[in-house]
């Protein structure tokens, strides 16, 4: 299990919650998402972080590392939205994210009929 963090949101608000997944990537952008999940609750947070690449001055490839403006945010998520972010995350076979999503959405379906 992963070690307990501090999330400040943007109106100052401190939340303890743990790394769930996160991932990395990016071409004309990098980016890295983090899907956190509340310490003793179902709340999760999902933290975004764009980097703009800076191209090379003679125009042909970008420059090494994060060298460009950077944009950050992070929102609170519900369960379901976490659950389909991790299966859009994880998985890259179209159909098989398709039918992972669409299981997903019914299994929450269920537990909103019941409730």
């Amino acid at each position: 299990m992963s070690a307990v963090e501090i999330l400040v949101l943007d109106a100052g608000q401190k939340i303890a919650v743990r790394e769930v997944e996160q991932i990395d990537g990016g071409d004309a952008h990098e980016f890295r998402q983090t899907l956190y999940r509340a310490c003793g609750s179902r709340q999760y947070y999902l933290e975004k972080v764009v980097w703009d690449v800076l191209p090379a001055l003679n125009g042909s490839s970008s420059l090494p590392g994060r060298n460009g403006k950077l944009r950050a945010g992070i929102r609170a998520i519900g369960e379901e939205q976490a659950m389909l972010w991790c299966v859009d995350a994880v998985l890259n076979d179209r159909v098989l994210r398709k039918r992972f999503r669409k299981a997903v959405c019914a299994l929450n379906a269920r537990r909103r009929a019941v409730a």
